[in-house]
């Protein structure tokens, strides 16, 4: 599945610079940086704050969880312990972060669309936006949630690996997650660029398929259950969708784009400083 699905990424490179004598439309987004950069970067700090906390204590249930509390789909995880299935999700995770930026670098350079670069700049703000709001969420219910991973339930791992902090953050996947909400953030806005490109589908696909690869990995790994990665699927498809779409400047009645229409308009009267902000929805 890792051959397949880096194949597939790959070709869809490749076919995707034939686009470049068709011009692409300028970026579908609108981005107020003073705005969008305190998000992003409040979206950081809340995704890394829980590591300077120190470590929590490993699962209460350590070192013998009983499987027999568990649903009968995620039992079939337990048992699953492949460092190589673990490599290559972290190898995928990392193709999943870097291709929409990359294909999309590609797409102003070959394609030329008539706001060049600074749409790129808008649309690597929105990805990027997405992906660290993502890694909020995500590293809030972790750690909220403190489910033990499929190997605390495992006779056969030792007693330290089932007592770390790492083993008590399991719901929900941050690797599917992640590859999830980058699709679907790049779907977005290929389709936004190239309405009529008989590749939108093909991105679309290809965008989901390596997501679900990272998504296998991470339970043939024995790191997640199925349901951590079913949840972590959801949750990621929806800031990808959501994050973009906010920006997107769509139609004059502003519907779908509450973060840019973000306006500071002076007040009604000359006096005073203050501004008024203008959201719409």
């Amino acid at each position: 599945m890792f051959v397949a699905a880096f194949a597939v990424c790959l070709v869809l490179s490749a076919a995707f610079v034939g686009t470049g004598a068709e011009a692409a439309e300028p970026s579908p987004y609108s981005v107020v940086y003073d705005v969008d950069i305190p998000i992003t970067v409040f979206g950081a700090v809340v995704a890394v704050s829980p590591s300077l906390v120190g470590d929590l204590p490993g699962p209460s249930c350590a070192p013998s969880c009983d499987p027999s509390t568990l649903n009968a789909l995620d039992r079939t995880v337990i048992g699953n312990r492949s460092s190589g299935a673990r490599l290559a999700s972290d190898i995928l995770l990392n193709t999943a972060i870097t291709l929409p930026f990359g294909l999309d670098a590609l797409d102003v350079g070959f394609s030329g669309p008539p706001d060049g670069w600074r749409g790129y700049g808008a649309d690597a703000t929105v990805m990027l936006e997405a992906l660290s709001l993502n890694y909020a969420l995500f590293t809030t219910v972790k750690y909220a949630a403190l489910r033990p991973r499929p190997y605390v339930y495992d006779k056969a791992v030792g007693q330290w690996t089932k007592s770390s902090t790492n083993a008590t953050l399991s719901f929900y996947s941050g690797h599917a997650s992640t590859s999830f909400c980058m699709a679907a953030a790049y779907g977005y806005t290929f389709m936004k660029r190239h309405p009529g490109s008989n590749l939108v589908v093909p991105v679309w696909i290809a965008g989901e398929a390596l997501a679900a690869a990272v998504a296998y990995l991470r339970v043939h790994s024995g790191m997640h259950f199925w349901t951590d990665v079913l949840a972590g699927a959801a949750a990621g498809t929806a800031v990808g969708l959501l994050v973009p779409w906010a920006h997107d400047r769509g139609s004059d009645d502003g519907v779908g784009s509450s973060v840019s229409s973000l306006r500071a308009a002076p007040p009604p009267r000359a006096t005073g400083t203050a501004f008024s902000f203008s959201f719409l929805w």
